[in-house]
């Protein structure tokens, strides 16, 4: 892989109308928390050539977060080439660990 930075724009849409952009941002800070060699998130405006040299399969921009809409949210999630290859065994891992029903066997 090519070591450049990249940029995820992501819109999801939610069930719930009442879903806050400060509980989005909790959410992810807790997942970095929980799986800090896969998810690392950033409070501080980043550009792409900021995530060189990240292992991190991925950095959470927390001020890019945003509502777009009722039940559509906004994020945008930065990575560095090498770093998200080198996580994609794991990816394949998991989903080999994963029964018809979705969960881990």
């Amino acid at each position: 892989p090519v070591r450049t930075g990249s940029m995820l724009d992501l819109t999801m849409s939610f069930e719930r109308a009442d879903i806050e952009v400060e509980q989005i941002n909790a959410l992810m800070v807790e997942a970095s928390r929980a799986a800090p060699r896969s998810i690392h998130t950033i409070a501080d405006p980043i550009v792409s050539s900021d995530v060189k040299g990240s292992e991190a399969s991925v950095l959470f921009d927390l001020n890019g977060t945003m509502k777009a809409g009722a039940r559509l949210a906004k994020m945008l999630i930065w990575h560095e080439t090498r770093g998200h290859a080198r996580h994609l065994i794991d990816v394949a891992k998991i989903y080999q660990n994963l029964d018809g029903s979705g969960a881990r066997t």
